[in-house]
């Protein structure tokens, strides 16, 4: 696979930007302020995506590239636009890719050496010393260890040294209050508390239920006073009216008026008639006879005349009296009538003066019902209305709304005086309770301390769990006794299995740890290569785990880390580290190399050396596109696979 062809359209400085790049080595010369530096800038963001994170040299200029990359792999031609990047499509991390393929004499060193080596080691290897690593500080954080692997302290982790031993004290001291207690006879004073307080649930009990009973009773007689007093208005309502009463009465005083002259009238009818049967026949009669006598004595025809008036004053005091008498006598029948109406039955008008006191009394009687059951409906249901239907009405509804609140299925018969009982035994039994407690009431304040100092504990932080344990009497701290206990042994439990697991895990990464070392060894790429750049000075390079340092080896056996060796030789050691790394990497496939200056601190005999190993990287097929502000150098390089130098111009 090598690098093409690069397009930037825009980057910066740069704009519409094309070079294509050869096979083999391509070198590519640049002078001060010709955009060298920012070239290699723009082709690794390119390349890997990332453009953000690479430190201040990529940081130059803040936004991407635009353009594409050209790429041949296999003979075949793929383009990397604008979303793409070679990391994806190599399967590798943007890292690998920058630290490996890229070299730039001013970032030789690979960055976050030690982890990119442990990383690199798990993908070439298959191993998993940063799993095994997040395992363990998984582990430490479990068991809340430090790094040392003992309990820890830590605000993070919930203080649980601190908090164990709490936990250990309190158990500790309440193991001894314990005995403490049963020497002093608390038990016997919690059992009698115990007993009253058996004895004071049954009784509060029984007076909640004859209290419902009650409250039903009441309930019932209210609905029997509503309905009684229902009855009473509607019979009420039924009687007739006290002006229907009093007309009556004053109907009959005045019958009984007329009633006094009716047997005198009775009597002038009797005799007036009598009398016109006898005056008037008589008094024609006489005429008659005067008549046929011719007589013309006025004092004789006096007679016929006064005989007429007699019976002509005998008519009209018949027709008088009999009117009068029919008079009375309509008047006792209406009263019968009016009687008849409102419900009395009469033998005899004589009896309705009594009759009519007797419905007076009974409407009486009837209306002071219904006043004492509107009274009681009134202040028992708080009903404030004007008239007696209205009253009734409103206590209808509030009956109805406090039905809601009535057990109605409550089968005990109410008893005041079994009430009193009760309530009169209950007081009792508060005063006993009271005496016993005042007698624990050191006692008391020893269990609500346990109580507070345990739940300060922080039981769901650490048994995922609240502490469910109301400490009252000696068994309820027993029981906050196992509980502490439980808390103890799951900070110690949990703490002793994580520290084994770790040592287990220890051991394993101290086991993937030295086999990085197999990266680098007496006949690894990096060593023969650095042995070949360096004359033989050093025939061998490895990793040292426990100082995470790359160290090279003189043939004396002489040991340097890589820190303390001069710039040319430290650029050519991770010059072939990364030739090692890049061959691993790739397999059997050649890739490419973008060199920055890769050799601008070596001499002129080390880098003739240099162009050796880069010959021979062209020579197996490697692609090196190399970037150098040195002529003479670009002309040694163009050489080795005769391409020619792809000079650049000075930035605008």
């Amino acid at each position: 696979m090598r690098l093409k062809e690069i397009y930037i359209e825009r980057y910066g400085p740069f704009n519409q930007v094309r070079i294509e790049f050869c096979p083999g080595v391509q070198p590519i010369f640049g002078d001060n302020e010709s955009g060298k530096t920012l070239l290699v800038d723009c082709i690794i963001k390119m390349l890997s995506g990332k453009g953000v994170g690479w430190g201040h040299p990529l940081d130059r200029v803040a936004e991407n590239p635009e353009g594409f990359i050209i790429l041949e792999d296999d003979n075949k031609e793929f383009k990397l636009e604008k979303g793409q990047n070679l990391a994806d499509y190599l399967s590798i991390d943007p890292t690998e890719l920058r630290n490996i393929f890229i070299i730039r004499e001013a970032d030789l060193k690979i960055p976050e050496e030690a982890v990119f080596y442990e990383r690199i080691t798990d993908k070439i290897t298959g191993l998993k010393i940063q799993d095994i690593r997040r395992i363990i500080e998984k582990l430490r954080e479990i068991g809340r260890l430090t790094n040392a692997n003992n309990l820890s302290n830590a605000k993070n982790f919930g203080w649980p040294k601190s908090k164990l031993q709490e936990a250990r004290n309190l158990t500790s001291e309440i193991e001894e209050y314990l005995k403490e207690a049963e020497k002093m006879g608390v038990p016997q004073l919690e059992a009698n508390i115990f007993q009253l307080k058996i004895r004071e649930n049954l009784l509060r009990e029984k007076i909640e239920l004859l209290r419902k009973a009650k409250e039903k009773d009441d309930f019932t007689n209210l609905e029997n006073k509503l309905a009684e007093a229902e009855k009473l208005l509607k019979d009420i309502k039924n009687k007739p009216a006290e002006e229907i009463i009093s007309s009556l009465q004053v109907k009959f005083d005045e019958y009984m008026k007329k009633e006094l002259g009716a047997s005198f009238l009775q009597r002038i009818n009797h005799f007036s008639k009598k009398l016109s049967f006898v005056s008037l026949p008589l008094a024609t009669a006489v005429w008659f006879i005067l008549f046929i006598s011719k007589v013309s004595n006025l004092l004789e025809l006096a007679l016929p005349f006064i005989l007429f008036i007699i019976s002509i004053s005998s008519i009209v005091m018949f027709v008088y009296s009999s009117r009068r008498l029919s008079n009375i006598d309509s008047i006792k029948k209406e009263l019968f009538m009016e009687t008849e109406k409102i419900g009395i039955t009469l033998k005899s008008l004589t009896e309705l003066p009594k009759e009519l006191e007797r419905l007076r009394q009974e409407i009486k009687r009837l209306r002071d019902l219904l006043h004492q059951d509107i009274g009681v409906l009134r202040n028992s249901l708080n009903v404030n209305a004007e008239t007696e239907e209205e009253t009734l009405k409103m206590a209808k509804i509030k009956l109805l709304e406090k039905k809601a609140t009535i057990d109605l299925d409550i089968d005990l018969k109410f008893d005041e005086e079994e009430l009193e009982k009760a309530e009169a035994e209950l007081s009792g039994i508060y005063e006993k309770l009271k005496q016993l407690n005042e007698e624990l009431s050191g006692h008391k304040e020893a269990l609500k301390s346990f109580s507070e100092r345990a739940y300060k504990l922080d039981f769901p932080f650490f048994m995922d769990r609240e502490l469910d344990v109301e400490v009252e009497n000696l068994e309820s701290l027993k029981l906050l006794k196992k509980e502490l206990e439980d808390f103890s042994r799951k900070i110690e439990e949990e703490a002793e299995f994580c520290k084994t697991a770790i040592e287990i895990f220890e051991e394993m990464e101290k086991e993937e740890e030295a086999r990085i070392e197999e990266l680098f060894g007496e006949q690894s790429i990096a060593s023969k290569i650095f042995q070949e750049l360096t004359e033989g000075r050093y025939n061998k390079v490895f990793y040292d785990s426990n100082s995470k340092e790359i160290v090279v080896v003189r043939p004396s056996g002489e040991e340097f880390p890589a820190s303390k060796l001069s710039k040319g030789a430290f650029d050519q050691l991770y010059m072939s580290i990364r030739i090692d790394l890049a061959q691993r990497i790739l397999g059997e496939k050649k890739g490419f190399f973008i060199m920055d200056d890769a050799f601008l601190s070596s001499g002129p005999r080390r880098f003739k050396k240099a162009l050796k190993i880069i010959k021979k990287l062209a020579d197996m097929g490697w692609n090196i596109i190399y970037f150098t502000v040195k002529l003479e150098d670009a002309k040694s390089l163009a050489k080795i696979s005769k391409n020619e130098i792809k000079e650049l111009s000075p930035l605008p």
